[in-house]
């Protein structure tokens, strides 16, 4: 079992922006940030004004975000929304409205989809996993994990997920 916890990243006008910490590391937006900062800079400097953009100005649109990177039936999406050209690096989220956006973790995307580099395959399957593991807290009748607004709330103790 591998144990996680949501933290918040930022509160913007637009959206909240929150990433999963694994227990005894670091949360994964801060890894994904320190792999890639000395050969990706200019990649990081594009993710990190989607971000912003996100938080303050857009919010989570489909076109912010690269939609469908998972299954049909999940809410796996990608920042940024940019061709392999422009941005090589892939963020991976799971997106629970236009208001709130949990952030994972990613690299880069050398193929023409994520299955195809085992890393990312990985990463997008871990958080397939903790998507579906929120959406079964956030089900009426009792739901642990409440979205009010662009706040989670019930998200301070730690989650469990298989490995």
């Amino acid at each position: 079992m591998k144990r996680f916890k949501i933290e918040l990243v930022t509160r913007g006008a637009k959206a909240s922006i929150y990433t999963i910490r694994f227990e005894g590391e670091e949360n994964e937006l801060r890894k994904f940030f320190k792999l890639h900062t000395s050969k990706y800079n200019r990649e990081l400097q594009i993710i990190s004004a989607v971000i912003d953009n996100i938080a303050n100005k857009r919010g989570a649109l489909n076109h912010i975000v690269k939609v469908r990177e998972g299954k049909l039936c999940d809410a796996v999406v990608a920042v940024p929304n940019l061709p392999n050209d422009e941005c090589s690096l892939r963020l991976y989220c799971w997106r629970i409205s236009p208001q709130t956006l949990i952030i994972f973790n990613g690299g880069l995307k050398t193929q023409r989809t994520y299955q195809e580099i085992p890393e990312l395959d990985i990463i997008v399957k871990d958080l397939q996993k903790i998507g579906k593991l929120i959406d079964e807290k956030s089900r009426y009748p009792d739901p642990e994990i409440v979205l009010n607004g662009n706040n989670l709330e019930g998200i301070k103790d730690f989650f469990s997920i298989d490995e």
